[in-house]
């Protein structure tokens, strides 16, 4: 019993230390538990203001995003207004680099023009000028690029039924002059440089030429003839035969006029078994001479 008693002493004992112990450890753990609480709390308000910053960052990136994708839609959109424009800018410096191409071509035509307008009036002031100092030549009508000129002979050298020559002078893309004659009679000279030399060498060839084409004409209503003046023949067609007369260029003032081929029915003949009875025969004395032959 008394070991019992011993026994309840030590234990109760025991329990009283242990209830003394845990008395003694309760202010602490009780400060532990507010402190842990205290921390939990802390990391629970860290942990929603974190949460408060994700959703915050979260709309400032879908903010930022929505704002990027705007910027870039305006941006599309301008870019797209600028390459419009751009296209609308190129259209117009082209239709504008078209536009004065086209004046440019118009201002070369019309430079080409004027200076037509300047060789002309300067072709015509060189004519007038010429035709003051000359006689004998009379402006018939004129253009742009021609004019008709009628020429009378020489005082010295009229006939008494002067035949007027009429001539038309054309200026050429290249410069020269050309002549055309209204007078199948009268060869055309070659083209000349200048006007000047054109009108003097016509005039100079009509003077040479003008007794022996008025006596041509003459003879042409008398006899069948053909004149060719570049080689200065004149076939007589008479129904023997076909006689071929060359003129000499002095004719009638100093050359001559001779006998060169003759072609009869029975074949060609000599032609120096022929000759009229003068001395120095004129055209009408060889076609007079000729025309009573038989060959």
């Amino acid at each position: 019993m008394a070991q019992a008693k011993q026994q309840w002493k030590e234990l109760k004992a025991g329990y009283q230390q242990r209830v003394e112990a845990i008395e003694g450890s309760v202010p602490r753990v009780l400060a532990q538990l507010e402190k842990g609480q205290h921390l939990a709390q802390r990391l629970k308000e860290a942990l929603a203001r974190l949460e408060t910053q994700r959703h915050q960052a979260e709309e400032k990136a879908r903010d930022a995003q929505e704002r990027r994708q705007k910027e870039q839609k305006q941006l599309g959109e301008r870019q797209q207004q600028l390459a419009q424009q751009v296209a609308e800018l190129r259209g117009r410096v082209e239709a504008q680099h078209q536009e004065l191409q086209q004046l440019q071509g118009e201002l070369q035509s019309q430079e080409c023009v004027a200076s037509d307008w300047r060789e002309k009036m300067e072709r015509n002031s060189a004519l007038c000028q010429l035709l003051e100092t000359l006689q004998g030549i009379r402006i018939v009508s004129a253009s742009g690029d021609k004019v008709e000129l009628e020429l009378t002979p020489v005082p010295q050298l009229l006939t008494p039924d002067p035949q007027m020559l009429r001539v038309t002078l054309c200026w050429a893309e290249d410069g020269c002059t050309r002549v055309q004659s209204h007078n199948p009679l009268f060869p055309s000279p070659m083209p000349c440089a200048d006007i000047q030399g054109t009108i003097l060498e016509i005039q100079h060839s009509y003077g040479k030429l003008a007794q022996l084409l008025a006596e041509i004409q003459v003879l042409q209503t008398r006899f069948p003839i053909d004149w060719h003046p570049q080689e200065r023949l004149l076939r007589f067609l008479w129904p023997s035969a076909i006689w071929t007369l060359v003129v000499e260029p002095e004719y009638p003032a100093g050359g001559s006029v001779r006998l060169l081929t003759v072609q009869g029915q029975r074949g060609p003949s000599d032609p120096s078994a022929w000759k009229p009875p003068q001395e120095a025969p004129s055209l009408c004395d060889w076609l007079e001479y000729l025309s009573t032959l038989d060959v």
